[in-house]
């Protein structure tokens, strides 16, 4: 069954649980007693400095025991940041003891001194992981365990291996965090009991426990269920056995959450509903938040959706009060989701709000992390692809309220999104949409927060330790209950509320929908349309499971929408037949290019004729990457023959605006001996590479055409040779082999003449092409014709990379065309593109001129088509290159001018 894209980040967020608690009561046994202890008896020096020092030590170390003390008392309040600050004092007090005595410790002082520094440090990185600071988190628990490590200390680094392997877990490096808990119950198995007292036997126990949870729930997110449930099942009966209510509340959350992804609603609510009976006895807020959220949500599958909603609020002060922002965002999405499934789509769009701002504020702060580990997290963040989902679904949600204007500022985030998960740090534009609450979304946020609030100061007026209470706090107490109880026996009491019902009224009528800020970048974006030397619109297609939305942008007209009736599956089944036959010039194409154009812009085609539309700019969602707009057929004509088309990233990372020079200067490279081999991690078969012949006569014809052209060969063709000249030319062509690698942009990369080959990830991070108006890659590689197509996420990694390194533009195929057809297309593209046409008209003209047969495409002798060999000689081609197999295969992706 498929389930709600949510469900599967409720177990990520609840792995914070056991990192905060588990081994809290425990772990000072191995911590600090034993070097204390060395220090009061002034063991730790050596005979000839024992008399000078010890007193002096004593006091160091009385300090920082009280640090370290201290620090584990605000963890177990859960003051999570007071603790990392004193934990960082402790840290700072050690190195000082080092720095002063170390000189003079024993063998022994100086191996309790170490073990004492790598607990400080892991204690400090599970602070950390609560919080959700996952670079803090690695650094330090890396520390810890390679300090443990020196010293062979194997409870310790036992320790650190657990936490380490719930860090890996949060950033999605799953097989690091299996490795890491296996390394855990291997130090642990080596470990002699006997070596220790009792006290510490336990800290031992609850170490095994953690170590199996977290090989379960990593089993558990790859959907290797029956290997987790082997090591849950022996994680529980370790908890039971040694009467450990934490980890076993922990466990029951994770073993509730697998059978909600197994479809088991009863056997998930019953260990859910045990673990939240166990976690309110515990007097631990954080376990008992993510026991009663995971009820919650597991409650909305069986349509007990009031408990599910107040079970949800009652959860969401404990995450916030330790900072744990994922678990916020967790609860936002679930509350939109559930108040969507129950028929409250202006209060759902409120929450999903709230969850996209939630988790903005978070990747702003994974800036620091590397992007190897912030590509991890932000995958294993997704789950299901969950946070994508947010806000596929809240895009979905303000389409259907017509809220069309806050629904393309959300489009255009998604495709950041998008990027942001495969790349990591992209970087916002300069008008990124800021997707802010309508002042009544805010009061009716403010509302919410009332009753969080008073479920907060009810709880403290019921807590035994406030007892007696006085006559004004009994009767505060009796109205917050009863209050207190209507939310928790129905939502839609809550939602009856006179200053609640009200705003949503309000909410529902009102016709002043947009906020200021979306209709002053909306109004800036409508400015450099109406700029363009053409009249140009903008159109966003959204994917949804049971229809397709589009949303167009004139310069002067609100954005307006167009549901169209076809399913995710029936789009996708086309896309991929189409590709196939693009990827063939023998197979008729035109029957599935009109149906592509009758669901994409049949719709819009009144309102594009009446705004007299001459370029489309496009912004493709998911699987659409794949199929050039110019391949669509309105049975008359292809689109290419109507309009220029230029495809962006997104909006908010395009410069419309930003003219190219004006006059020409071209690097023009070739790998005309190309046959090579490319290994790509991550891919069992290596790419293999055939010559290009047709490529030297390619660069040669452009250095006709555009006599400002230098050209580079085969061997001279390196990427040293072309970062040396990168600044000195406006238009880089690379006549070369390059591969968009499927669902890893990242690995995409470009091949050299000299047998070398460079990511667009590495192009992205040190190339400087800023002075380049175009980058040109003409035999490129993608999926296209593939039977299996992923997001086309390579595709729009491509086009934000170069755009990234400074270029203007991209232009690059979707598929290999032959060396002759790829040789005409570029001549008379160059052709169109010296008599002074934009970069996008310059495309349609050529890709015009060859599926009309045309011999010219503009005013000169350089204009004509014609293949060449190296002799100079006419090559013999296809006489008809009218299939789009010959002309299509090219996107310009960013500005168009």
């Amino acid at each position: 069954m498929t389930l709600p894209a949510l469900a599967s980040s409720w177990l990520l967020a609840s792995r914070a649980v056991w990192a905060a608690n588990t081994l809290l009561s425990e772990r000072r046994s191995i911590t600090i007693d034993r070097p204390l202890l060395n220090a009061q008896t002034g063991s730790s020096f050596t005979k000839q400095s024992r008399d000078r020092n010890t007193s002096q030590l004593q006091t160091a170390y009385g300090e920082l025991f009280l640090k370290v003390r201290e620090g584990e008392a605000q963890a177990g309040d859960r003051n999570h940041r007071g603790a990392i600050a004193t934990f960082n004092t402790a840290i700072e007090l050690i190195n000082d003891i080092e720095k002063t005595f170390a000189a003079n410790f024993t063998a022994s002082a100086s191996v309790e001194l170490t073990r004492l520094k790598a607990a400080v440090l892991i204690m400090l990185g599970e602070q950390h992981l609560v919080v959700t600071d996952y670079q803090a988190a690695l650094s330090n628990t890396e520390s810890g365990l390679a300090l443990a490590q020196t010293i062979n200390n194997l409870p310790v680094v036992a320790w650190a291996w657990v936490n380490l392997g719930s860090v890996q877990y949060f950033l999605g490096q799953y097989q690091q965090s299996i490795d890491a808990c296996q390394f855990a119950l291997s130090a642990l198995r080596r470990t002699n009991i006997n070596d220790y007292p009792s006290r510490e036997i336990s800290t031992l126990s609850s170490l095994e426990i953690s170590a199996l949870s977290c090989l379960g729930d990593t089993y558990q997110d790859q959907e290797n269920y029956q290997e987790a449930l082997l090591y849950f099942d022996a994680a529980l009966r370790a908890a039971r056995e040694a009467e450990n209510l934490v980890q076993e509340a922990s466990i029951l959350i994770s073993l509730g959450y697998a059978y909600v992804r197994l479809g088991d609603y009863d056997n998930a609510i019953e260990a859910l509903e045990t673990s939240a009976q166990i976690a309110r006895t515990l007097d631990n807020g954080l376990v008992e938040a993510y026991a009663i959220g995971n009820l919650g949500y597991a409650y909305s599958f069986v349509g007990r959706y009031d408990e599910a909603i107040a079970l949800l609020a009652e959860a969401l002060p404990a995450i916030q009060d330790v900072g744990h922002r994922r678990g916020e965002w967790l609860i936002f999405s679930a509350t939109g989701e559930v108040l969507a499934r129950m028929g409250e789509p202006e209060l759902a769009i409120i929450f999903y709000k709230q969850a996209v701002e939630v988790n903005e504020a978070i990747r702003a702060d994974l800036a620091g992390l590397p992007d190897d580990v912030q590509q991890s997290y932000l995958g294993a963040a997704s789950g299901l692809a969950s946070i994508e989902a947010s806000y596929r679904t809240l895009a979905d949600l303000l389409l259907q309220a017509n809220r069309v204007l806050e629904a393309q500022a959300v489009l255009d985030l998604l495709k950041v999104q998008e990027l942001d998960d495969s790349l990591s740090d992209v970087q916002r534009g300069n008008h990124s949409p800021n997707i802010s609450h309508w002042d009544i979304e805010e009061d009716v946020l403010r509302l919410y927060r009332q009753v969080l609030l008073e479920g907060q100061e009810l709880a403290r007026l019921q807590d035994p330790a406030n007892q007696p209470l006085s006559g004004a706090e009994t009767a505060r107490r009796n109205e917050l209950q009863a209050r207190q109880q209507n939310l928790r026996t129905t939502f839609a009491d809550w939602l009856n509320y006179p200053d609640v019902a009200a705003l949503l009224t309000k909410l529902q009528t009102t016709s002043k929908r947009q906020t200021i800020d979306l209709q002053t970048q909306y109004a800036q974006l409508q400015r450099e349309l109406r700029e363009l030397p053409q009249t140009s619109v903008i159109i966003y297609p959204l994917i949804l499971e049971e229809r397709l939305e589009l949303v167009l942008i004139t310069p002067d007209a609100p954005p307006v929408r167009y549901p169209v009736a076809v399913t995710a599956d029936q789009l996708r089944a086309t896309v991929t037949a189409y590709g196939q036959i693009l990827a063939n010039p023998y197979q008729p194409a035109e029957p599935l290019a009109q149906q592509l154009y009758n669901w994409l812009i049949a719709p819009l085609a009144t309102d594009l004729e009446r705004v007299g539309a001459e370029t489309i700019v496009y912004a493709p969602d998911g699987i659409l990457r794949y199929i050039p707009l110019a391949a669509l057929h309105d049975g008359q004509q292809w689109l290419a023959q109507r309009y220029s088309i230029t495809h962006i990233t997104a909006a908010s990372l395009t410069n419309f605006s930003d003219r190219p020079q004006s006059q020409h200067r071209v690097l023009a490279a070739a790998c005309a001996e190309c046959e090579f081999t490319v290994a790509v991690a991550g891919r069992s078969d290596p790419f293999r590479f055939a010559n290009l012949p047709a490529t030297e006569t390619e660069v040669s014809i452009l250095a006709e055409q555009i006599p400002d052209t230098d050209i580079l060969l085969n061997n001279d063709f390196s990427p040293t040779n072309v970062q040396n000249e990168l600044g000195s030319y406006t238009i880089l062509h690379l006549a070369t082999h390059a591969a968009f690698v499927p669902e890893q942009p990242t690995e995409s990369f470009i091949v050299f003449g000299n047998g070398e080959h460079v990511s667009l990830e590495t192009i992205r991070r040190s190339w400087f092409l800023a002075n380049a108006d175009l980058v040109v890659l003409s035999a490129c590689e993608t999926a296209v014709g593939n039977v299996e197509l992923g997001t086309g996420i390579e595709i729009l990694g491509m086009g934000y990379q170069i755009q990234t390194a400074g270029a203007k533009s991209a232009l690059a195929s979707l598929w290999q065309v032959s060396d002759g057809g790829t040789q005409v297309l570029m001549n008379a593209f160059y052709a169109a593109l010296n008599q002074g046409m934009t970069k996008a008209a310059a495309l349609s003209t050529a890709q015009t001129a060859m599926l009309s047969d045309s011999d010219t495409v503009a005013e000169g002798e350089r204009a004509r088509l014609a293949v060449l060999g190296k002799d100079g000689q006419r090559v013999t081609v296809p006489q008809d290159m009218s299939h789009p197999y010959y002309w299509a295969s090219f996107i310009l992706i960013g500005n168009g001018l």
